[in-house]
């Protein structure tokens, strides 16, 4: 019987609104769906999601697509390129739309921060956050600590370091949030011009140099340079990026434990040396996967708060 338990929340929009046993509900559920890998279910076969995503993704959309699927839930996709957005239609009346065709779950990804708590506070269904702006994206955050958590069990006696576009980046604030709960021990590392403005420093160590975050980190979190919000000064070049912050192969033969993450797209000779790409201590692949069993998961116990 898969393990069950009622959420605190009725949507997830935002990750710091979540409770470490909303997490671990997340997490024993996900577990659930992963030991079960092969089955498909039909829990919710009368239930409907609308995926509105205004942002391009490839692995959030298609993995709860497949999640959607797995657990029996009819899904409607909006393709933003062929809709009424490019009739002048607002994202308000888009949404009212799909109410209209009877959906039970929002699925959403937009450029701008808040959107999804926004319309949520218009309407009684359930929402899921997928990407706002500059925001929180949860189920990346969920999928990574999941991912973690399958390697170190306690995660207070481990040492993870953020390096990249930290600023500019929801992943981060969505990292910070959720392993801050698990009590993780969590440092970051970025330009001086990508140093977020939101963290508050005292529980989060800074490194100067990615020589000193390597060597005293068990894990580290790449992320890619948000170059659609950044700002066109804030670094000379993408070459001196990996130059300074670029995680190398020199690195994990220097230190052949450090294990190393990404949340994609990967761009590689930027955030990480090509050399890393199949590379025996990279979780990338693991997350990708676990994306899966996390999402599985959270419709699961968000469309069972309707029960």
């Amino acid at each position: 019987m898969r393990p069950i338990n009622k959420l605190s929340t009725k949507s997830l929009i935002d990750s710091s609104k979540l409770t470490l046993d909303d997490i671990n509900s997340i997490f024993c559920l996900a577990q659930y769906y992963k030991s079960n890998s092969h089955q498909k279910f039909d829990f919710h076969k009368n239930k409907v999601a609308s995926l509105l995503f205004f942002e391009p993704s490839t692995r959030t959309k298609s993995s709860f697509e497949l999640a959607a699927k797995k657990l029996g839930i009819t899904t409607l996709s909006l393709d933003t390129s062929n809709s009424s957005i490019k009739k002048g239609e607002s994202f308000i009346d888009t949404v009212e739309t799909y109410i209209e065709l009877e959906t039970d779950c929002f699925i959403i990804r937009h450029q701008l921060s808040g959107a999804c708590d926004f319309i949520s506070k218009n309407t009684s269904s359930i929402f899921i956050n997928a990407g706002d702006g500059k925001h929180d994206h949860p189920t990346q955050g969920l999928l990574d600590a999941f991912t973690l958590k399958e390697i170190f069990p306690d995660l207070s006696k481990v040492n993870i370091t953020i390096i990249g576009d930290i600023s500019q980046s929801r992943v981060a604030r969505t990292n910070l949030n959720i392993l801050s709960i698990l009590g993780a021990n969590i440092s970051i590392l970025a330009p001086s011009t990508l140093y977020p403005m939101h963290v508050d420093f005292k529980n989060i160590n800074v490194y100067k140099s990615i020589n000193e975050a390597v060597e005293n980190s068990n894990v580290i979190m790449c992320l890619r340079l948000q170059n659609e919000r950044m700002d066109s000064n804030a670094l000379p070049s993408t070459s001196e990026f990996y130059k300074y912050y670029g995680l190398k192969e020199s690195h994990l033969i220097q230190y052949p434990d450090l294990l190393f993450m990404h949340p994609g797209p990967t761009n590689y000779g930027v955030e990480l040396d090509i050399k890393l790409k199949n590379h025996k201590n990279s979780l990338i692949r693991k997350q990708v996967n676990n994306g899966l069993y996390i999402r599985m998961a959270v419709l699961d116990l968000l469309l069972s708060n309707l029960s």
